[in-house]
């Protein structure tokens, strides 16, 4: 029974010792070297447009920009790098039937 308790406690102090770790390991880790997304398209905010669109509303969030674009009955929100303002992403809402 004792070498039960030991072993379990043993067990217990490397899996303690394993999250500490990994939590140092994090933290301490260069926030740089995370890869940085694909850029979809460069260039100043207006060559992205779409003739006869329009933007809304800016937001931004953990280093990126978030533009809402209406035009044409639809809306679309581009994701920009934050430093570069290159365009990252656009995501289109198709507006539903009523």
């Amino acid at each position: 029974m004792r070498k039960l308790v030991i072993w379990s406690g043993l067990i217990m102090l490397i899996g303690i010792v394993a999250i500490i770790g990994v939590i140092v390991y994090k933290s301490m880790g260069d926030k740089k070297s995370v890869s940085t997304p694909q850029v979809a398209q460069t260039g100043p905010i207006t060559q992205v447009l779409k003739a006869g669109e329009r933007v809304v509303s800016m937001s931004s969030d953990n280093g990126s920009v978030y533009v809402l674009v209406e035009g044409k009955g639809l809306q679309s929100i581009l994701q920009l790098d934050g430093q570069s303002m290159a365009v990252i992403r656009r995501v289109q809402f198709i507006p539903q039937g009523e």
